[in-house]
């Protein structure tokens, strides 16, 4: 019997003799010695490895497949620059770390040459494919390389594998390149791009490995016919293993190369087809590859038709460049849309533009305008997640953050000032006034929904798509839906404005057209539609919980399978490639706009070096409203006492993590002399949303009552309460929670106080809240129903 045994920082299978002959560098894997050997690693490698959900065989299964499919000093070269980005960052006091840390598995893995070929397998894999169909990917390889049944890993256990190895390549320029040579396959150079089927896995199995045995010297070259999925094995042939590859069109062009043609010949040919065929051809080393759809469907059944928009069955193009991702993925339309020519300046109008049926816009003028627009419906309506002071604040940090929107800023800014000019101001915008039209008491707000809808009909008269030159005369030029693309590009400006990357990694061509494909049946807006109605529309990342707008971010930069909408509690998750955390897991903050931020970066989620896909923080739903009562509760006469300071004199927080078998749950522990309480981050967002919405809720004009303190008070006074203890709300008067100049006071009595709450932290809020509580009193009173009085936290 053959001893193999790991090193002690190592995962690479030697031999104890020193013989390394065992597993043959060409040709059938010797199954029988493999199956025969004893192995010894490290506690701590066997521990990561476990902790994992990864078996020791599987690694060593893997990297005796990879003897077949070597990277060569180039690739192990390209391998070490990519885990050099690799980084990991802490919270809690270092509990919980995100990414790559100096300890993770993957450090050891590369150490040897197959454990390079492994890793840097599975993570390209991640980087057009979902993390099932990856690992499928690899079960293949294994089947054509003869292993015993026996020996060989699960689907579950390579599908581990890859989500360890997944992050390697996202800082890279690896699926930049994957974009870039898809553009020229017939199915990205159309003018409605759309997504490819994932490539046959057995298919791509016989690829890999015959790709393999030129790198080992015993193949001169290969020939490849397929579809848009060859895009990745010229970029797996070029960027990884540093080989000469020639790509034609589906016409026979050459359109890329990564050599003479002149001088040499290429060793990996890759022809596109105009479609893919039905069967896959083999004469001598010419190969074509073929759609996967039904080899998938069978291998994982109909129930992962579920996942989302599909991942399993669609090829992702890479990644696109920041300066050009919408022109990238949306091609003409894009330009289209938002090329500005000389003959189409940004130009001063007038009210009622929009009704004028004979008025003729270009595209660039109509799409300033509907961009004005949706940035006043988003930054006033309560509908939103979008925080700012005002549209033109918003329009200056969103659009300026996106390359290809920056010069879009200006005419924005014109437009919403022209707009705010018509209609009142912005600071007028939620002014209660009596509609004549309807006899309802209405703001300005709905005129700006009205606008924004006029011009969204406006676009779809000029747009050229299926539907609506079949609305309009029953002809198409085969052009995207302008009214989608539009819609498309506010609902990702509004989800880039929350993302904090953690690491510089692109958007991928999956996760934007993802956003299109969420725009289906808005080719048509009803002529009457509400604020809200539409602002549910334009922020697609709208939550009630921090969790719901993971997915949508996730698919951003990644495959969108793994990562699952609206699941209540959850404040962090991970697929492996990426993860995702609130702001909030950070730490407590009352303002809404740090609340909200997303980071994301790549790798995975560790707790004591073990991964884990998701953090709850449920288990602290129940417990935010228990501990000690408030210090002390008095009765006073002015609302001045706002500006005061009733904190505990010794209040601290600190992240408590429990861990589950499958997850862990955190809450934030806030300790104070009279005890202590759990607040749970993603309930917190919740009570902050409910404390802050008053400021975009209708209210009195301003002009209408010169002092609002007196308004408040309503003839009663009020109660103050000291500490952020529990207190019963009164039904009778105001009461006040003055936390001024302590952050953590005022998160903590947020936290504890169930209902009707406002949090004004400044003399601009509190009168905003005043003109509000106006409103609900004269309505309140006309009905004949009792006063609603709130809890104020300053």
């Amino acid at each position: 019997m053959i001893k193999m045994f790991f090193l002690e920082n190592s995962n690479s299978l030697i031999e104890a003799s020193g013989n390394g002959s065992n597993f043959a560098q060409q040709g059938s894997l010797d199954w029988v010695a493999l199956g025969r050997t004893q192995y010894s690693a490290s506690i701590a490698v066997l521990g990561r490895l476990a902790k994992a959900g990864i078996d020791s065989l599987t690694v060593a299964f893997g990297q005796a497949l990879c003897l077949r499919l070597p990277i060569g000093s180039h690739g192990e070269k390209v391998l070490a620059e990519s885990m050099s980005k690799l980084t990991a960052k802490s919270i809690g006091a270092d509990l919980i770390w995100f990414g790559i840390g100096v300890r993770h598995i993957l450090r050891e893995m590369v150490q040897t040459s197959q454990g390079c070929s492994l890793v840097a397998l599975c993570a390209a894999l991640t980087e057009s494919h979902s993390t099932a169909v990856s690992a499928l990917v690899l079960y293949e390889i294994a089947k054509q390389c003869g292993g015993p049944p026996e020996l060989a890993p699960s689907l579950e256990q390579w599908e581990a594998l890859i989500r360890v190895t997944a992050s390697v390549f996202n800082q890279t320029t690896f699926g930049l390149r994957i974009s870039q040579i898809a553009k020229f396959s017939e199915s990205q150079s159309r003018t409605i791009p759309n997504l490819a089927p994932n490539p046959h896995p057995t298919d791509l199995a016989k690829l890999l490995l015959e790709i393999g045995r030129i790198t080992e010297g015993s193949l001169q070259s290969i020939s490849i016919q397929g579809g848009c999925c060859c895009s990745w094995i010229a970029a797996w042939a070029d960027f990884l293993l540093g080989l000469r590859v020639l790509v034609r069109d589906s016409q026979g062009t050459v359109v890329y190369a990564n050599f003479n043609v002149q001088e040499t010949y290429a060793q990996v040919n890759i022809a596109f087809l105009h479609q893919d065929e039905g069967r896959m051809l083999v004469v001598q080393t010419s190969h074509v590859l073929r759609s996967g759809t039904e080899f998938i469907q069978k291998s994982f059944g109909r129930q992962r038709l579920s996942t989302i928009w599909g991942a399993d069955y669609k090829f992702s193009c890479g990644r696109v460049q920041w300066d050009t991702m919408f022109s990238d993925t949306f091609g003409p339309s894009f330009q289209i849309l938002f090329g500005r020519t000389n003959s189409s300046p940004s130009s001063s109008f007038g009210p009622l533009e929009s009704h004028a049926p004979d008025l003729f816009l270009e595209y660039p003028q109509i799409v300033e305008r509907i961009f004005a627009l949706a940035a006043i419906l988003l930054v006033n309506s309560n509908e939103s997640s979008v925080c700012a002071t005002s549209a033109s604040r918003y329009c200056m940090r969103a659009m300026g953050s996106i390359p290809e929107l920056r010069q879009w800023g200006t005419p924005t800014l014109s437009a919403i000032q022209v707009f705010c000019t018509i209609y009142g101001g912005e600071k007028l915008m939620l002014d209660c006034f009596h509609d004549v039209t309807t006899g309802e008491t209405s703001t300005s707000l709905k005129n700006i929904a009205y606008e924004f809808i006029q011009y969204m009909h406006k676009l779809g008269a000029l747009c050229g798509c299926a539907v609506h030159k079949k609305h309009l005369d029953g002809t198409s030029n085969g052009q995207m839906c302008l009214t989608r693309l539009a819609l498309t590009i506010l609902r990702a400006m509004v989800l880039l404005d929350h993302v904090v990357l953690d690491t510089p990694i692109q958007p991928t061509f999956h996760g934007l057209y993802s956003l299109f494909h969420s725009t289906a049946g808005k080719e048509h807006w009803p002529d009457t539609p509400s604020p809200e109605a539409i602002t549910r529309d334009l922020d697609y990342t709208v939550i009630q919980t921090c969790s719901q707008a993971f997915s949508t971010t996730a698919a951003m930069f990644s495959s969108a399978e793994d990562w699952a909408f609206d699941i209540f509690g959850v404040v962090a998750q991970s697929d492996g490639k990426i993860y995702c955390y609130t702001q909030l897991l950070e730490g407590l903050t009352d303002d809404p706009q740090e609340a909200f931020k997303i980071h994301v970066g790549s790798g995975q989620i560790e707790y004591l070096s073990r991964p884990y896909r998701a953090v709850y923080d449920t288990s602290g739903q129940q417990e935010a409203f228990l501990g000690s009562s408030a210090r002390k509760v008095e009765v006073v006469e002015s609302i001045d006492s706002l500006a005061s300071d009733t904190t505990s004199p010794r209040i601290e927080s600190q992240l408590v993590v429990d861990e589950e078998p499958t997850h862990l749950c955190v809450r934030h522990r806030i300790s104070t002399d009279s005890g202590h309480t759990f607040i749970s981050p993603s309930a917190f967002y919740e009570q902050l949303q409910n404390a802050t919405c008053y400021k975009r809720l209708s209210r009195i004009p301003e002009h209408e009552h010169a002092s609002w303190s007196a308004v408040l008070s309503g003839g009663f006074k009020y109660i103050l309460v000291h500490g952020e203890g529990l207190v019963v709300r009164s039904r009778r008067c105001h009461m006040l929670r003055p936390h001024r100049g302590n952050l953590l006071g005022r998160c903590v009595a947020l936290s504890r106080t169930k209902d009707h709450v406002a949090l004004v932290k400044t003399d601009e809020d509190l009168k905003i809240f005043a003109r509000y509580w106006a409103r609900l009193r004269d309505e309140d009173l006309q009905s004949s129903k009792p006063l609603t009085y709130f809890v104020l936290i300053s």
